[in-house]
């Protein structure tokens, strides 16, 4: 009995000692692996929006009314669109068709009498020292948009000092003029003409400017476009300087051929033109507009290959914008609950 009770009194636990609850076994065998957390690709703040106005917003927008019909019909520049002038609200596109049928039929017909009237004052550019500077700055102030009147100055050029003199007068105007307005556009307008780019076919010449570069805008050079119109979207391009130079100083063959005209013109005046050289008046005016047609027409195939992908952009800039209207939206609710 002793010994039992030595042995009972052994394994005899105080009620302090004896746990009430028998310790939490380890369960780290019975849990999950644990996994990397992947982040959700849609933003926090869409959670907080609707499914219906989450669709929306994640879904490509649809084409605008004039993106579709942009979409529907070919896009072209430099040419004469023949819906618009059935258009009356166009009113002035036939007017100034008819100011330049009527010029063009004046000088025509009254070519010699023009010739005469203006002769005292090439004979004064001629004879007075530096006055080859006044067509120059004639030129440089006529390369800003909308002025106009280049050709009409090359012209006078070829009347008043001849080819080889008149021509590189009027090289130095065009290149000084196009310089001034590449830099001026670049550092002055660059905000207001990237405002025209909502138009889609002036987005689209200037996406075909940025994906040709040099052989592009050496194209529109020779094209029917106005020099000093695509001088602006070159600067909007973000065209480098000497590239734009190489192609205005490669164009420049493009205003010999009005120097010439106006040099034929002076010996036509003073009877010395022959059968020969108005044969060659003819094939040079032919040469320059089939150029300008064949450029043209190669540009406005570039920019309708394009325009799928840039209307494209265009909506898909339009659902960031909503995207980030929602998650701006999102976060002000979050800030002020």
């Amino acid at each position: 009995m002793a010994s039992f009770s030595n042995s009972f009194q052994a394994h005899h636990h105080s009620a302090s000692e004896v746990p009430l609850f028998s310790p939490e076994p380890n369960r780290d065998f019975l849990s999950k692996p644990k996994t990397s957390t992947i982040q959700s690709p849609i933003p926090v703040q869409l959670h907080e929006i609707s499914s219906t106005d989450s669709r929306a917003i994640t879904r490509t927008p649809s084409p605008t009314p004039s993106e579709a019909e942009e979409l529907q019909k070919k896009t072209s520049i430099g040419t004469i669109d023949w819906s618009k002038l059935r258009d009356p609200r166009n009113w002035w596109y036939w007017v100034i068709g008819i100011i330049i049928v009527v010029l063009v039929i004046l000088f025509v017909v009254y070519r010699d009498d023009i010739i005469n009237w203006l002769e005292p004052a090439a004979h004064w550019l001629h004879d007075t020292p530096g006055g080859w500077l006044v067509p120059i700055a004639i030129m440089i102030i006529i390369s800003f948009p909308p002025l106009f009147g280049h050709e009409i100055v090359a012209m006078l050029c070829g009347l008043v000092w001849g080819l080889g003199i008149g021509f590189l007068i009027v090289a130095a105007g065009t290149i000084i003029g196009e310089m001034a307005n590449l830099y001026v556009f670049r550092y002055f307008f660059s905000e207001r003409s990237k405002r025209y780019e909502k138009n889609i076919a002036y987005a689209c010449l200037v996406r075909v400017i940025q994906d040709g570069g040099f052989r592009i805008a050496l194209l529109i050079r020779y094209s029917l476009i106005p020099p000093h119109f695509t001088t602006t979207i070159f600067a909007v391009c973000g065209m480098s300087s000497l590239t734009f130079l190489a192609s205005a100083v490669l164009s420049l063959p493009k205003q010999l051929v009005v120097v010439y005209l106006g040099d034929s013109l002076a010996q036509e005046a003073d009877g010395d033109a022959s059968r020969t050289e108005r044969i060659v008046n003819g094939v040079v005016i032919t040469v320059g507009i089939v150029v300008g047609i064949v450029a043209i027409r190669y540009i406005n195939r570039k920019i309708n290959e394009v325009k799928p992908q840039v209307i494209y952009e265009r909506r898909k800039a339009r659902q960031q914008q909503k995207l980030s209207a929602a998650m701006s939206s999102g976060s002000s609710n979050t800030t002020s609950v």
